[in-house]
């Protein structure tokens, strides 16, 4: 009865207002507002029921923006329904009156119905579609409006409204029935071809990186700077992300189908051979040894995401069979490819200008090769045609590339090489392909021609014949899918019908032999690529088979904790038990782990109903929070999960798209924010790697202390926003962040981090599992074609909850304001300096700077060393009082005949204003002499055993200045002890030489015996991208001091350097240049002093520290080089000072810090009363002496100064002495005996 009722209330409220309009007494109004009362009440009586929710915990902002949402819902929702009112009662009384008319009066068509295949396949798609289907109601509101005028014209006022409504119903019924779309989908040409080329460029990574050495799994990072890496390990969801790349490449056309079944056969032949654990892989294994990293450890999201990679190529290697030999997309393969050389050649152009002419003649090539590729071919003889001019084009270009390898060295040609490699590699390959499946295109005979018998009519027979011959033919040149050349039913048809042809028509018989003998051959033929479509789709089946296996095999019940119903991160084999840490939020990477987990059966349904599900704003609606506001929570899983349109988790990923982007313009920078790498190193130089994310997006903490955009983030929004997704990359890569891989890892903008003046700071490496190729559709259809999930994708249209409490997560806290401000502190130097005003202290004040290997020593008046490990590469001795040894820069101004040195040191000149900086990473001499400011700043390259003294003038005087730069350094190359013992000895061994093309001082010590290794030195002068205006140098420190005299008092000074090189009795290092300075004017000279194990290494660095560049990039990195030392040692900044300080009173010993000196004249034995207790006494020592457990904070503080010491390569002999009073369980040597077997000193335990 409800249905009948309902069925009439259209009619019944179209009548009445119409009868209201017309005839009814009273005011038209009432009787429209009276009709209208079915339409509207029901939802008044909706809205005033969520009008009264409130629930506990949702804020009134939120809870008055549901109220509006709903009001807004309840209006649309009336309004849509009184527009569709007339169609829908036109609609009833149609379907009244065919029932009435069929059941009593024709009693025909009774059981007419229309299926659901036909209904879908019948709907209106157009706007046209909607008019011709819903017509009846705009002429019927027509007719209405024209008796409304006639009957009751001052009526039109009130029926105006709604008859406009019936009237436009049918482009209201097309609005409402378009899927929502929140982003632009097209994309213009040009951005297509970009993706594509992209797309090419990330296959390269692992087309380079995956191969036998790593046993065809993907290394899971590659780094090109600071040093070169290849991370020689692998995780399951890298594993994953190949299989899902190398079906990528496949679709686009980069591999041929038995190139993808032969990579994924390898790559399953390596799975198979690794240790598991309940059928799980561990979440990290050595890729070149193919055994898993310690601790073994099952990462509940790593398996999750092999799973679902698994059951994607699953279903992907099902559709091989009825996928056909050749796709258009592998011409588009090529033109990729080919796209990918272009843009090599314009880049080596610009590095390399003599090879351009060369480059153009390639680039003309590839031109021409492009021009073949832009038709489709119609057959498969046109295809063969292609290939086999792509073939002799490759065979071209390399012709025309060869004389390149003369011309360029080998690693600036790499990227082209490996894309003229690539191109005849992929051309070949399809072509194999080609031949394999069609085998006749290549090797069928040739057909013999046809000649009819002398007849008197033949004419018939012969034309059916010659027809039946053209129809062979046409099908021998159709592209057939694998199961159509498997099932050997390809031309059975046609060569049935011309063999009946030819059996009637007049023929010679040897002719007609002839051509049986060809079809016999063609026969032939089809039935090897008959056994090779069987071959590759058993082979495509097997592939499946052992994907569906795999997945299958992962037991996920053990990592599931069925009190708190939900997954934890992981099980450690180490301890047998569960993380105590769990994947409870929904917005979360971890969310396709547990769908697959469910579909399979493993775990009940009702733990995706245990996802916490927290809300926020996010873009001015509401979203999940994630617990790092980060792209990859977020937007991995959709890459292979369906997302339906009005769901909470489709809202979920518009709005935080969006508001990643709208955070991205708050600051200034390209968006996508998610965990990566960023500009911050190890101590062995690798990238590190952390969480990030927009700060109202994330439940952690400090989310807006950094800013580092990661371009993978970017990628994976190509399905949601590929416009939008374009248009950024386009910014990434006009910051620097792209490359031959794709693009880098990330770009770190976090004020403090990146070079100084750069506003960016560019992360260059490649992940793995960030270098998926996305081609999100096709995956995604395919992941929810596997039977399970697909039954599984009820989980996925959750509906947007009315009302929810929603949370503010973390503001940002002015954070902006925090990072400028800790910006401004790391500039300011002084706050992580350690000052002098003068360099008159009571014991000189020593600062070491190194790399772990090169050493400088420097005093605040300008004194100290340089030392390689343990040779002293200049001469130095301890002398508290004169402090006159070390490496010296004299400054001469030749106008005002004027003389001091760069700080104090060794000419003792006072300055104006004299003051000295010791950072960690570098130290700074600052001094004013009258209007001249000089600023030396001293720093030791993390990457090379070189020293670099950059001395920077400014002229602020109102007079040019004219001034002479002398360096100055005695030369040693030998064991500090061995040169204090016997200096002339010594000296007499060391050689020079003058190196014109790089303007560099080499030195070598003749090595005493055959198996002696010979040190070199080097020293340079870099004056900057002009070279100096006049260079002089000195090797004999007899001409450069001159008799009686000495650094003080120089006779050089006063005379040219004599430019000799050779052996000399006494060895020095000293270079010489003039500048000019107009006032106001600033100039900038560099210094460099290095050590080399070899001539030929000594002259590479000479030559490269040449190049003003290098000095730049050593000064960059030295900060970062120090940062990570501190952090590997847990140190302060006031830590490293105070150990810095105490090194001082080291090499200047400090009365302060001895013992009183009746203790020390109550000692009667030499050094060797030290060797009894493992002390050789051949270095200083420091002792330690602890009496109690109070003072075991210092025993702490004296393990990390050794181990500071350690990595500054300044050796001392750390003892301790345990004086408190002995007993059985002695807490206080237990826990000196912890300190030192945790810490970093403990391999120097009682090493003397």
């Amino acid at each position: 009865m409800d249905n009948l009722r309902r069925s009439l209330s259209p009619a019944s409220i179209v009548a009445l207002l119409l009868a209201g309009w017309s005839v009814l007494p009273g005011s038209p109004l009432v009787w429209s507002v009276i009709a209208l009362l079915p339409v509207v009440f029901p939802q008044f009586i909706a809205f005033a029921s969520v009008l009264g929710e409130h629930p506990e915990g949702e804020t009134w902002q939120a809870y008055l923006l549901a109220i509006r949402g709903e009001a807004v819902l309840a209006v649309e929702r009336a309004l849509l329904g009184l527009a569709l009112m007339l169609f829908s009662a036109l609609l009833n009384l149609d379907a009244i009156v065919r029932v009435f008319g069929r059941r009593l009066v024709t009693h025909r068509h009774m059981l007419q119905w229309t299926s659901a295949a036909h209904a879908e396949h019948g709907q209106a798609r157009s706007v046209g579609d909607y008019w011709l289907r819903m017509w009846s109601a705009p002429l019927v509101a027509s007719l209405l409006l024209l008796l409304v005028f006639v009957v009751r014209p001052a009526a039109l006022l009130v029926a105006w409204p709604v008859l406009t409504l019936w009237w436009f119903s049918p482009l209201l019924a097309f609005y409402v029935s378009q899927p929502l779309t929140a982003f632009a989908r097209d994309l213009p040409s040009e951005a297509r071809r970009e993706l594509r080329l992209l797309a090419r460029k990330i296959w390269r990574f692992f087309d380079t990186f995956a191969g036998a050495y790593d046993h065809y799994l993907p290394p899971d990072n590659y780094q090109e700077d600071p040093i070169p890496v290849v991370a020689h390990r692998t995780s399951p969801t890298n594993i994953g992300f190949l299989l899902l790349s190398t079906l990528a490449a496949y679709d686009f056309g980069h591999l041929s189908v038995m190139e993808l079944l032969e990579r994924v056969e390898r790559t399953f032949e390596t799975l198979d051979s690794l240790e598991k654990y309940r059928g799980h892989m561990y979440n990290l294994y050595d890729t070149s040894a193919l055994h898993p990293l310690l601790p073994r450890y099952v990462s509940t999201v790593d398996s999750g995401n092999l799973a679902a990679c698994l059951y994607t190529l699953k279903q992907a290697c099902l559709e091989l069979e009825r996928a056909p030999t050749l796709a258009p997309t592998l011409l588009e393969g090529l033109v990729d490819t080919l796209g990918a050389m272009q843009e090599t050649l314009e880049q080596l152009k610009g590095q390399a200008p003599a090879i351009a002419p060369t480059c153009d003649l390639i680039s003309d090539a590839t031109r021409e090769s492009l021009e073949r590729l832009h038709t489709v071919p119609d057959g498969a003889r046109e295809w063969f045609a292609i290939l086999d001019s792509m073939r002799q084009c490759c065979a071209n270009i390399d012709t025309l590339r060869a004389p390149l390898e003369q011309q360029v060295d080998r690693p600036t040609l790499a990227s082209l090489n490996y894309w003229c490699e690539c191109l005849s590699r992929c051309v070949q390959a399809q072509r194999d392909a080609l031949t394999t499946l069609m085998p006749w295109l290549e090797n069928a005979p040739e057909a013999p021609p046809l000649t009819p018998e002398p007849d008197p009519d033949p004419s018939t027979q012969y034309s059916a014949l010659v027809a039946a011959q053209q129809s062979l033919v046409s099908a021998l040149d159709r592209v057939h899918t694998l199961d159509t050349l498997a099932a050997g039913c390809t031309v059975t048809e046609e060569i049935a019908a011309f063999e009946q042809a030819l059996d009637a028509a007049a023929l010679y018989d040897d002719e007609r032999a002839r051509w049986r003998g060809w079809l016999r051959a063609v026969r032939a033929l089809l039935k090897q690529a008959q056994q090779t479509a069987n071959t590759l789709s058993a082979r495509a089946r097997a592939v499946a088979e052992r994907a569906d296996q795999l997945a299958a095999q992962m037991d996920f019940t053990f990592l599931y904790d069925s009190q708190r119903e939900c997954f934890s991160v992981g099980y450690n084999l180490a301890v047998q038990r569960l993380d105590n840490s769990f994947y409870d939020l929904l917005a979360s990477e971890a969310r396709l782990t547990s769908f697959v987990a469910i579909a399979q059966g493993q775990v009940p349904a009702r733990h995706w109903f245990k996802l916490a599900r927290p809300l926020t704003h996010a873009a001015g609606r509401i979203a999940l929070l994630s617990w790092g506001g980060t792209m990859f929570e977020y937007l991995m899983p959709p890459l292979l999960m369906r997302s339906y349109e009005r769901t909470l988790l489709d809202q979920t990923l518009q709005s935080v798209l969006r508001r990643q982007m709208r955070y991205g313009k708050e600051r200034r920078v390209p968006w996508g924010i998610s965990e990566s790498g960023f500009y911050a190193f190890d101590y062995q130089q690798n990238y590190q790697y952390r969480l990030f994310g927009v700060p109202d997006l994330g439940l952690r903490r400090e989310l807006s202390d950094n800013l580092v955009i990661a371009p993978y983030a970017t990628l994976l929004a190509l399905p949601l926003a590929p416009l939008e997704v374009w248009q950024n990359l386009q910014r990434l890569k006009a910051e620097g962040g792209s490359n031959g891989y794709g693009y880098y890892e990330a770009l770190d903008y976090t004020p403090g981090r990146h070079p100084k003046n750069q506003r960016v700071a560019v992360v260059r490496s490649f992940m793995a599992h960030h270098q998926g190729i996305i081609n999100g559709d096709v995956m995604r259809r395919r992941f929810n074609a596997e039977p399970l999930m697909a039954a599984a994708q009820l989980l996925l249209q959750e509906k947007l909850p009315r009302h929810a409490p929603v949370i503010e997560p973390h503001p940002e806290e002015g954070a902006v304001e925090r990072a400028q401000l800790r910006e401004a502190r790391d500039l300011e130097t002084g706050a992580a300096a350690r000052p002098f005003t003068t360099p008159h202290t009571r014991t000189p004040r020593t600062h070491l700077l190194s790399n772990g290997n090169y050493t400088v020593m420097l005093t605040n008046a300008g004194g100290g060393y340089s030392a390689c490990a343990d040779t002293a590469v200049t001469r130095w001795r301890e002398d508290v009082t004169r402090d006159d040894w070390g490496t010296f820069i004299y400054i001469q101004d030749l106008d005002q005949k004027l003389c001091w040195s760069a700080a104090h040191q060794p000419l003792r000149v006072e300055a104006n204003n004299y003051e000295v900086k010791y950072l960690q990473d570098r130290a700074e001499f600052h001094r004013r002499d009258g209007a001249l400011e000089t600023t030396t700043v001293i720093a030791v390259s993390p990457e090379d055993n070189v020293e670099v003294r950059r001395i920077a003038l400014h002229n602020a005087g109102s007079a040019a200045r004219v001034l002479q730069l002398t360096s100055y350094a005695e030369v040693v190359l030998a064991q500090q002890n061995a040169d204090a013992a016997h200096p002339a000895f010594s000296k007499l061994f060391v050689e020079s030489e003058f190196i014109p093309a790089c303007r560099a001082l080499l030195f070598t010590r003749r090595p005493r015996a055959a198996d002696q290794p010979a040190p070199w030195a080097f020293h340079l002068l870099n004056a900057g991208y002009e070279p100096p205006h006049a260079l002089e140098y000195e090797t004999d420190r007899a001409r450069f001091l001159g008799r009686g005299r000495t650094s003080a008092d120089p006779a050089a000074l006063d005379a040219t350097l004599s430019n000799t090189a050779g052996a000399t009795l006494d060895p020095i290092m000293s270079l010489r240049t003039t500048v000019r300075l107009e006032p106001g004017a600033r100039q900038t000279l560099t210094f460099v002093t290095g050590f080399a194990e070899s001539r030929e290494q000594a002259q590479a660095l000479s030559d490269e520290y040449s190049d003003p560049r290098a000095i730049e990039r050593a000064f960059d990195m030295v900060a970062a080089h120090s940062d990570i030392r501190q952090r590997h040692l847990g140190i302060t900044n006031d830590e490293a000072h105070l150990f810095q300080r105490l090194a001082s009173r080291i090499f200047y010993p400090d009365p302060a810090l001895r013992a009183p000196s009746e203790v020390l004249e109550r000692n009667r034995k030499g050094q060797s009363g030290l060797w009894p207790y493992g002390i050789s006494g051949d270095y200083p020592l420091v002792l330690v002496s602890v009496d109690d457990q109070g003072e075991l904070a210092l025993v702490r503080q004296a393990l990390l100064a050794h181990q500071f010491w350690q990595m500054h390569n300044f050796k001392v002999d750390l003892v301790i002495v345990n004086s408190h009073t002995t007993s059985y369980y002695d807490a206080v040597q237990d826990a000196i005996q912890s300190m030192i077997d945790t810490s970093l000193s403990r391999p120097w335990l009682d090493q003397p």
